[in-house]
């Protein structure tokens, strides 16, 4: 089934209006998955600075100290064998 312009341009409004895709499914008459295809192929949604903060991977930190390797314990002498 093919949506129409209309039914695409509704689906946008009550999406900017703050509703959920399953309300918007539910309102409509549709499938959530549909909804959710429609609003991410608009692309109107896609550029949302607290979504990109959430989910963003943090810039990697480097260390300027050297390396320093851990002392070996005290060499023990065994002598005897069970």
């Amino acid at each position: 089934m093919r949506l129409t312009a209309e039914q695409k341009a509704e689906i946008i409004r009550l999406k900017r209006g703050g509703m959920g895709y399953r309300t918007i499914a539910t309102h409509m008459g549709m499938k959530h998955p549909t909804v959710r295809s429609v609003c991410q192929r608009s692309g109107l949604f896609a550029d949302n600075p607290a979504h990109r903060a959430m989910f963003s991977i943090p810039e990697p930190r480097y260390s300027i100290a050297l390396a320093t390797v851990k002392p070996l314990p005290p060499h023990q002498i065994i002598t005897t064998y069970y």
